[in-house]
């Protein structure tokens, strides 16, 4: 396996867009009101993080700050070298 080395940020962000492109259809439905960011890193060492209600927790008549997930792309490209 080659290790992943990124010449800049614009390719990880490619790669996170085909990704989520690439999610079916039975999934995206519910990933409304949702905000994805790509961020460098983080000091917990995680590779993404969501902030906001679960699902099943919210209710319909009432309207909310979007979700979002943070990828976070030093450590997924450190993890898929290793």
């Amino acid at each position: 396996v080659k290790p992943l080395f990124l010449e800049d940020n614009k390719v990880f962000e490619r790669m996170v867009k085909e990704a989520v492109e690439n999610i079916p259809e039975l999934f995206i439905q519910h990933m409304t009101n949702l905000e994805i960011k790509i961020e460098d890193d983080n000091e917990q060492n995680l590779l993404g993080v969501f902030e906001g209600i679960p699902l099943i927790d919210r209710y319909n008549d009432q309207s909310y700050m979007p979700d979002v997930i943070t990828i976070y792309e030093k450590p997924l490209i450190e993890i898929s070298n290793s």
